[in-house]
């Protein structure tokens, strides 16, 4: 009898090595690593496991009762009967209550949605509050060295301005010339630097305008001979006049640069730049229109 007990241990003990074998092949098989590599790798249990339902080896009381991703990630990975019992009790609580590991979709989504909200909501509220801090509003003076930063905007100390009146180039504005594609941005924007360079720029405030989360003024300015900033871009043909918000302050200009053939007149159809407003042509996009007024208004 003992010789008969023995006998039935060593045959239970070479059932459980051949189902830990075949579990760490299985393993290998789904992980796609050696068996050899898989013989020192713990047995994984499925990401989520929330209930057994119609797993091979589930008893008849769970069967139907949590039809869920933790049947389905064990259909899939084909895990043997001794690995689904090993991990049976683990796909619930101890009340036999589903267990449910991984959020919902749509309230991860929603709770990433909030938060994106929340960000922008912070970061707008700071830029106004920080425009409101400087104490800059209509009609206030800022002068210093300034540096170009497109064709229409320029750095002037800490603040960021965009020249009132005129309409010059974006980034992405194209037109042919002598029937070859040209992008004009780069050569307006050295044109700016060029009316900038070495004086001392004054500009009188017109509004606030946000760009994004940057804010950023409207004015008017001139150098320190006198000479208004938005003229030295029209006449030398990199901008045109911004009608809708000028009310043809520029025109004269435009016109000039026009008949001369300068810098964006040089296009075969005509500069690459917005002439009017969302109103359409001859509507005002300001009522009452800005008047400029100094140094020497026209």
């Amino acid at each position: 009898m003992v010789h008969a007990a023995k006998a039935d241990m060593a045959t239970a003990h070479g059932k459980t090595r051949v189902a830990d074998t075949v579990d760490r092949e299985v393993m290998a098989a789904a992980t796609k690593v050696p068996v050899a590599a898989a013989a020192t790798m713990p047995i994984p249990m499925p990401a989520a496991m929330p209930g057994i339902g119609r797993v091979v080896g589930a008893g008849k009381h769970q069967r139907g009762r949590h039809q869920d991703g933790c049947s389905e990630q064990l259909f899939q990975h084909r895990w043997s009967p001794p690995v689904l019992r090993r991990w049976q009790s683990r796909c619930r609580f101890a009340s036999g209550k589903p267990r449910n590991v991984a959020p919902a979709r749509e309230a991860v989504a929603f709770r990433r949605l909030a938060w994106t909200f929340a960000a922008f909501g912070i970061l707008l509220l700071s830029s106004t509050m920080l425009a409101r801090a400087e104490g800059r509003g209509e009609g206030d003076l800022i002068a210093g060295l300034a540096h170009a930063v497109d064709a229409g905007t320029f750095d002037l100390a800490t603040y960021r301005m965009r020249v009132w009146g005129i309409d010059a180039p974006e980034r992405e504005s194209w037109c042919f010339r002598n029937g070859e594609k040209w992008r004009p941005a780069a050569a307006a924007t050295q044109a700016l630097g060029a009316c900038l360079i070495g004086r001392t720029i004054t500009c009188r405030i017109h509004r606030l305008e946000r760009h994004w989360f940057a804010v950023r003024y409207v004015a008017e300015c001139w150098s320190e001979d006198g000479r208004d900033i938005g003229d030295c871009m029209v006449e030398g043909g990199w901008a045109t006049d911004y009608t809708c918000y000028s009310d043809g302050y520029y025109k004269d200009r435009e016109t000039e640069a026009k008949n001369k053939g300068f810098g964006l007149w040089g296009c075969d159809n005509g500069p690459p730049t917005r002439r009017w407003g969302r109103k359409g042509q001859g509507a005002l996009c300001e009522t009452p229109a800005y008047k400029p007024t100094g140094p020497a208004p026209r």
